[in-house]
């Protein structure tokens, strides 16, 4: 009797403790909390509540399955390997492969542009009236044409050096090397767009002012947008000493 009236005692504190956090506590029978190895005075140790994540939900409870089971030493820390607070408790694995995967869904954004004014670069050749445009014009063109190439070289050459380095365990310098290449792809995209711009316009129009003045606020939209307000905001990062992190080391 007097093994169960502490048994007793251990889940009233148990419940109690965990009540707090919103988990509701009801072990079938005695056993339960015994096999658990949880003593009365265990029950209000920190391994057995629910602390809350950076975001404010609060993450299951995690129980000690006796003594030398702790999962303290697997619980995946919620910052980066410089020490600074991602935002989510996930190992480094795991923020491999999120950072992967949101650089494939850019790039699923990136290409479709790229694709569209690549066919229609190269249908303009085949019309009828293309050999009478201008020097200039044909300059234009080929240019635009080069920079599309360029582009879609670029943003489609992390799914090939993914599958070249497939089984290589790169996914580290992949994700470095494939971010570098989407910034530089989405530099020549823009080029390639505002040429294009330049070209239909001074088509169209015929006049060096409307070409000059529209192509200039094209390529401001895309420096602007693409280009200042993303860097704002990394040069202020660095400014608050968050510096960003290493390459991974070539093996």
């Amino acid at each position: 009797m007097e093994g169960r009236g502490r048994d007793v005692g251990t889940v009233k504190n148990l419940r109690g403790s965990l009540s707090t956090y919103g988990v509701d506590f009801e072990p079938r029978n005695f056993l339960t909390v015994r096999r658990w190895g949880i003593s009365g005075t265990d029950v209000t140790a920190p391994s057995l509540l629910s602390p809350k994540t950076s975001r404010g939900r609060e993450r299951p409870p995690r129980v000690s399955y006796g003594q030398g089971m702790s999962d303290h030493e697997t619980v995946p820390d919620d910052r980066d390997p410089e020490g600074r607070p991602s935002g989510r408790h996930e190992s480094e694995d795991e923020r491999l492969d999120r950072n992967l995967s949101e650089l494939l869904q850019e790039l699923r954004v990136a290409l479709p542009g790229v694709q569209v004014l690549f066919a229609f670069l190269l249908a303009v050749p085949f019309q009828q009236n293309f050999t009478k445009t201008s020097e200039f014009d044909k300059k234009v063109y080929f240019a635009t044409l080069l920079l599309t190439s360029i582009s879609a070289a670029l943003l489609i050459a992390p799914s090939a050096y993914h599958r070249l380095t497939f089984r290589y365990q790169q996914k580290g310098r992949l994700v470095f090397i494939a971010n570098r290449l989407a910034i530089a792809g989405l530099g020549a995209l823009a080029l390639a767009m505002t040429c294009a711009v330049m070209l239909i316009t001074n088509v169209l129009f015929g006049t060096a002012v409307t070409t000059i003045v529209t192509t200039l606020s094209v390529l401001t939209m895309f420096v602007v947008l693409w280009a200042v307000l993303p860097l704002k905001r990394r040069l202020r990062y660095r400014d608050e000493d968050l510096r960003l992190l290493d390459p991974p080391a070539d093996d």
